[in-house]
């Protein structure tokens, strides 16, 4: 059997914390302009995971009615793994919601007890073992209709200001892998639409 891998542990120090996150981004950086957006977002959330040094980093989106968050990927760093297909809604946890809406940043050091979060600690945090979060809004395209999620396993944990700066910057990378995805789409049904056009034009079968 393979053993479990380690969950990070936060650099020590501002200044090796700041040269994580400098190597990080700039990694992230590439990623963002990658061909495969889906296999971007997974090295983006398994490397902002070591950066950070939190257990769980993903990306969430919004249902088109804003009444249920999906998530799209999940980097478990005990595991080692990715994952997708969890979900959220604004029915079970309103509070939560609300404050995603009105906030570009939510900073929980408490995540089980904070009045912005708690909603979610039966459900999500407490079978997780999660004691922190951070979360940032994502926004491609100028839309805010995604989330990056950074959760600590662990006891409660405070983010330092660098910290939620660089995960602002992360979600603002994700954004641009997010509309290269949205692109990638757009041109395919484009060319499908065309070649059905095209077919039906000079009497080819579909």
């Amino acid at each position: 059997m393979t053993a479990p891998a380690p969950i990070p542990t936060p650099p020590r120090g501002r200044d090796a914390r700041l040269a994580a996150q400098q190597a990080a981004l700039l990694a992230l950086g590439r990623d963002a302009l990658r061909d495969d957006p889906a296999a971007a977002l997974q090295r983006m959330t398994a490397a902002t995971a070591h950066a950070l040094g939190v257990a769980r980093v993903g990306v969430w989106r919004f249902a088109p009615d804003r009444s249920a968050l999906r998530c799209a990927v999940v980097y478990d760093a005990g595991a080692d793994r990715h994952s997708a297909g969890a979900e959220l809604t604004a029915a079970a946890c309103p509070a939560y919601f609300r404050e995603l809406d009105g906030s570009a940043v939510v900073a929980a050091a408490d995540a089980r007890t904070d009045a912005r979060t708690r909603e979610l600690a039966a459900g999500h945090l407490a079978p997780l073992g999660v004691g922190a979060t951070l979360d940032v809004s994502v926004r491609p395209a100028g839309r805010a209709g995604s989330m990056l999620r950074c959760e600590h396993v662990g006891p409660p944990r405070a983010w330092e200001a660098d910290e939620r700066v660089f995960a602002v910057a992360v979600g603002d990378l994700v954004a641009l892998a997010l509309e290269r995805a949205e692109r990638t789409r757009a041109e395919s049904v484009l060319a499908l639409q065309t070649a059905v056009l095209e077919a039906v034009a000079t009497g080819q079968p579909l």
